[in-house]
């Protein structure tokens, strides 16, 4: 059951997407403070900034305590300049990538952002790069221009390019731990791989991907985020604008692709969620939602917030242990066995897979 709080901060969020509401909410100095901080861990602040202003417009009542307003209001400032450097920051990525040879795709943050009514209130974390180049050549190339490279795997590497913007350079955008599933995963990405290093927007000078390549590349990201630190309600919101965004067909052929991949239960649980958070028209689902596995995705998000950062279950380990690190992480992911079991039963195997293809790349 969901709290009052709860409750009312999504009536809030879905008036900062545009839906209409049945006032008044009746929120308590105490209540106002209690939205504040799930809209914190849910990494949500600046765009809910829209849904309070559009709270005051129908009851002038309906407004954070003054304090706690200029507070919000100086965050969203924050957010607003900090997503300007990292607009900057991409379009001079994408500039120095393309002088050394290789097309570039700006992937999630700064690119799906461009979907958001107002980009600039979307908080932003690092930037993701797609490069298009064989990861040997582009290690190489990254290492003969002496950028810093660390954490180098099997889908991407940090790079030191720049001391106010994190980077994560991406040789593929995302993987399945199912090597059968991850096979054909990558035989689609390469299929349409061209498209987005084509997709240019003029405005912010970079490439991003096409609602297309979106719709599907998006939700298996959700998906990884899962097995790994955990999911928050930003990343539901650019899903919910990527089918803002759709078309009928897109979104047919994106289900199909999906469920080919053996995603049909995380589908339908997503949809569970976009449509109680913020009450998504019927019409732009991917297929019926899934009541009972929607219900449990939802739970984990409220409980985890942005990437499980506030989940009590979490053990605190240091940083460097990366040992303790994998195997409290398979025991983490048994609660999802009997919700997605290929990925959950792969992963441990994966694993050992993944650190010997390091130790033989000298990449540990």
């Amino acid at each position: 059951m969901l709290s009052e709080n709860i409750q009312k901060f999504f009536l809030i969020l879905q008036l900062a997407v545009g839906k209409q509401i049945k006032p008044p909410l009746h929120l308590s100095e105490n209540g106002w403070h209690s939205i504040y901080d799930i809209a914190s861990k849910q990494s949500l602040v600046g765009v809910m900034i829209e849904g309070i202003q559009r709270l005051s417009e129908i009851d002038t009542s309906q407004k954070p305590p003054l304090t706690l307003l200029y507070e919000w209001i100086g965050i969203a400032e924050h957010i607003k300049r900090q997503n300007k450097l990292m607009d900057e920051r991409s379009e001079m990525l994408t500039r120095i990538l393309k002088s050394w040879g290789y097309d570039s795709c700006i992937l999630k943050g700064q690119g799906v952002a461009r979907l958001y009514p107002k980009p600039e209130l979307r908080q932003s974390g690092d930037i993701d790069i797609w490069v298009n180049g064989f990861r040997n050549d582009v290690v190489k190339v990254l290492k003969k221009q002496y950028i810093g490279l660390s954490d180098i795997d099997y889908v991407n590497c940090h790079v030191g390019f720049f001391t106010d913007a994190e980077v994560e350079a991406h040789f593929k955008p995302t993987w399945m731990y199912n090597p059968f599933t991850d096979r054909k995963l990558q035989k689609w990405i390469e299929a349409n791989k061209a498209a987005q290093m084509a997709n240019y927007d003029k405005e912010v000078k970079f490439c991003y991907p096409t609602i297309e390549f979106n719709l599907v590349f998006s939700l298996i990201h959700i998906y990884r985020h899962v097995f790994q630190e955990g999911i928050g309600l930003r990343q539901l919101m650019d899903y919910y604008y990527i089918l803002i965004h759709s078309s009928n067909e897109e979104r047919v052929k994106a289900f199909a692709t999906l469920c080919s991949f053996g995603m049909k239960k995380f589908i339908g649980a997503v949809m569970y969620v976009l449509r109680i958070v913020f009450d998504i028209d019927e019409t732009l689902l991917l297929c019926e939602p899934n009541n009972r596995e929607g219900k449990f995705l939802l739970d984990e998000i409220l409980r985890g917030g942005n990437f499980g950062k506030y989940d009590d279950r979490n053990e605190a380990i240091p940083v460097d242990n990366k040992i303790q690190h994998g195997l409290f992480n398979i025991k983490r992911n048994l609660r999802y066995l009997k919700h997605y079991p290929s990925e959950v039963l792969w992963m441990p195997l994966w694993r050992v897979w993944h650190w010997s293809w390091r130790m033989s790349k000298g990449y540990l």
